[in-house]
Formats: structure tokens, sequence, C-alpha cells
């Protein structure tokens, strides 16, 4: 990191905010579309234990539910390995770029 360029220096701050700025906000997407809230109070229809499609209401929340743990799954380990550069390790800033 010493050694590198300002225009280096500054696309890792860039790409790290952003980064770091996407997985927070899935990770409060998350937490707020999925866990906010009690399945009672706001289900759509009584509970039933026969139908996994429970509180998904329709194929688009389906959908939208896959798209956030496949993003949390992208940008949460994205931001712990760009946290991790700080320890200046090559390998793993070469892995991260």
């Amino acid at each position: 990191m010493q050694k590198w360029t300002d225009e280096q220096f500054g696309a890792w701050v860039v790409m790290g905010s952003v980064t770091f700025l996407s997985a927070m906000y899935w990770m409060q997407f998350y937490y707020y579309h999925f866990w906010w809230g009690y399945a009672e109070k706001y289900a759509a229809q009584k509970n039933d234990a026969t139908k996994w499609t429970m509180n998904t209401y329709g194929m688009w929340s389906l959908a939208e539910t896959i798209n956030v743990v496949v993003l949390l799954f992208q940008w949460v380990p994205s931001a712990l390995v760009w946290i991790l550069t700080f320890t200046n390790e090559s390998d793993l800033i070469y892995f991260w770029i």
C-alpha cells in the first residue's frame, strides 16, 4: 500500500467504501424486511403449516428474498476482505482487487 500511487489508493478507498456501504445497506434491508415485526401481525392469512410459501405474497417476493440473500453473500464477505486489506498482506489485496 505504501508504494501505491494516489490513483491506486483513491480507487482502493472508493471501491472499499462502496463495498462497505453496500454490505451495510443489504444487511439493513434484510433485517427490516425479514426480521422486523411479527408474522402474526403482518401475515397475509392465518398460519398454515402445509404452506411453505407463507408470507412470500407471490413469486415477486420470493424472487426478492433470493436476490437479497445472494447480495448479502456477495457484499458482506467483500467488505470483510476489504477491512482485512488494512493488514497490507499483498496476497489478500491481490485477491480482493
